[in-house]
């Protein structure tokens, strides 16, 4: 029976790996391209967060209708981030395949029946509470190797700080290690697999934090540290490359190895304008007055470079110091109040109790499952979206306006026979802004996911998305004048682009051209000779193994 060997590198990004290839610096994943056949890979959904739903389930939502996400309750005004669901992924229920899955992102327990699963190890995408199948696993995997040394504090985007970053790239090259120790046991262990599925987070955590290396026309490109932080960046890939390595040399002869990432990295032109300039845009032409206390014009003219933040300073903490102070509950006040360095002792404390980590791994996480987005800073403005015709709607990437509409929104206030001239006077008004340092429009194209039945239920939680044009730290609208600078958050997005190698037995080395993502999980169970038990969006790709089409 075939074994296949899956590796995906999340957020691997093309534009790092392949000069560092050719210059010898990934021996490893040179050497495993050079005996494979490979192909490039598209993914639609690589603006959304729901990239590695839709690789589990084999199924995929190109109009992103739960939000990119994160899901909006019309009753309560609330956002929070979509959790791990209860599909089975792609391989599961198919009689006689036993798998592997090592924290891949968006796996949950559910229905595992006879499958080993290990969900939220270390993955950057925390949508599940860390939890395992068989129960116990998990607890047996953190006692003889430890946790990931970055899981969970490396979201907190303290690229300004050089120590913060040294430990970054250190945790996430041990992490890199551990990765690897514990596939190589997970396999031992359970000797019967044909599937083996593991999905490396440090290239995805690495280019959050420095990806705006990757753009020279980045407002931060020009800041001091980016040197150092494209060293970092290489420093992580090197080590992934040295896990992906032990792992490929530890496997069997008969084993398929596939490699492969299904999005890709980039800098960041998303986050700052969808999560700070927009809303507090929409909050100025409605109420007429700031909710945040920017720099303003004279602070602009003086200062060339972006804002960057003191070595003690984070960048919520700098935000909130700006704001009106929206209410919170405990958990938000007590996180407000404690200095980072404090915050993120007191998270690695409790980490190290066996007894309530799994409980309260998610809770003490800004992301954890099923959570709510009341620290993002849309959600600031939440006392005041009633009032509101449209409001900004926390994201992690493209802009989404929710309009507050009559019938459907709690305290609605547009008439739904306005629908359309509400959407179009919001995008004009944003249309309208500027980038004050280039003098650049800041949109590029926006589109209205529930153009034909605003009312249903069930449809997408925005009425407009919009996707900007460049990444800026301000911009100036006609009427409410300038909005900004503030300091940039994340700085690496994502892009569509991935790729794949495939290698072993009745494999030969060629390019297969260019793929959609969605259709990997088919082309995994088409090498493992298998057929799908339920209805998927992809199809093995052609050429590469008996039974493609």
């Amino acid at each position: 029976m075939p074994r296949v060997v899956a590796i995906g590198l999340d957020a691997a990004e093309w534009q790092v790996l392949e000069p560092m290839l050719s210059a010898g610096e990934l021996p490893n994943l040179a050497r495993i391209r050079g005996r494979s056949a490979e192909c490039r890979l598209r993914n639609p959904l690589y603006r959304g967060t729901l990239v590695w739903e839709a690789f589990l389930s084999g199924r995929q939502d190109e109009d992103d209708v739960r939000g990119g996400g994160v899901a909006f309750d019309p009753a309560a005004y609330r956002a929070e981030k979509i959790a791990a669901g209860n599909a089975p992924p792609f391989y599961a229920g198919i009689p006689g395949l036993e798998a592997i899955a090592f924290d891949v992102p968006h796996l949950s327990t559910a229905g595992a029946a006879a499958d080993i699963r290990v969900c939220t190890w270390g993955t950057h995408s925390l949508s599940h509470r860390r939890a395992s199948h068989p129960p116990g696993l998990l607890r047996e995997i953190d006692a003889a190797f430890g946790r990931h040394p970055a899981f969970g504090t490396e979201h907190r985007y303290a690229w300004h700080r050089p120590e913060f970053v040294d430990w970054l790239v250190r945790s996430l090259v041990q992490g890199s290690a551990r990765r690897a120790d514990i596939s190589a046991w997970l396999m031992a262990r359970y000797p019967g697999w044909q599937l083996f599925l593991t999905v490396m987070s440090e290239s995805h955590s690495a280019g959050e934090n420095l990806g705006y290396v990757l753009d020279a026309g980045h407002p931060m490109a020009r800041l001091g540290m980016a040197g150092r932080h494209r060293a970092g960046l290489g420093e992580v890939y090197r080590a992934m490359d040295a896990a992906v390595g032990r792992i490929a040399d530890g496997l069997p002869g008969d084993a398929v190895l596939v490699v492969f990432s299904i999005l890709g990295t980039g800098a960041n032109d998303a986050e700052l304008s969808s999560t700070a300039l927009l809303p507090e845009l929409l909050h100025r032409l409605h109420f007429q007055r700031p909710f945040l206390q920017d720099p303003g014009e004279d602070a602009r003219r003086r200062d060339a470079l972006p804002v960057v933040l003191g070595d003690g300073d984070s960048w919520d903490e700098y935000m909130r110091a700006r704001s009106e102070r929206p209410a919170a509950g405990l958990r938000q006040r007590v996180r407000w109040l404690l200095p980072d360095r404090l915050f993120d002792a007191g998270r690695a404390m409790v980490g190290r109790l066996p007894s309530l980590s799994s409980a309260l791994a998610g809770r003490l996480s800004e992301n954890g499952a099923g959570s709510s987005l009341d620290w993002q800073l849309p959600s600031w403005y939440r006392a005041h979206w009633p009032s509101m015709k449209a409001f900004a709607l926390p994201t992690f990437g493209d802009a989404r306006i929710r309009l507050n509409l009559k019938g459907r929104e709690r305290d609605g206030v547009v008439d739904p026979a306005q629908y359309q001239a509400a959407c179009q006077e919001v995008e004009d008004s944003i249309r309208a802004c500027r980038d004050p340092r280039t003098g650049r429009p800041v949109v590029a194209r926006t589109w209205r996911p529930r153009a034909g039945a605003p009312m249903e239920p069930a449809g997408c939680d925005a009425d407009i998305v919009l996707q900007w044009s460049h990444a800026f730290d301000s911009f100036e609208h006609p009427r409410v004048g300038l909005i900004g600078p503030f300091p940039f958050r994340r700085t690496g997005g994502h892009t569509d682009r991935g790729f794949a190698f495939f290698s072993g037995a009745g494999i030969a080395p060629g390019d297969l051209g260019e793929w959609r993502a969605i259709d990997l999980p088919a082309t995994l169970l088409a090498l493992l000779d298998r057929q799908p038990e339920r209805a998927m969006d992809g199809r093995a790709i052609a050429g590469l193994c008996a039974g493609a089409r």
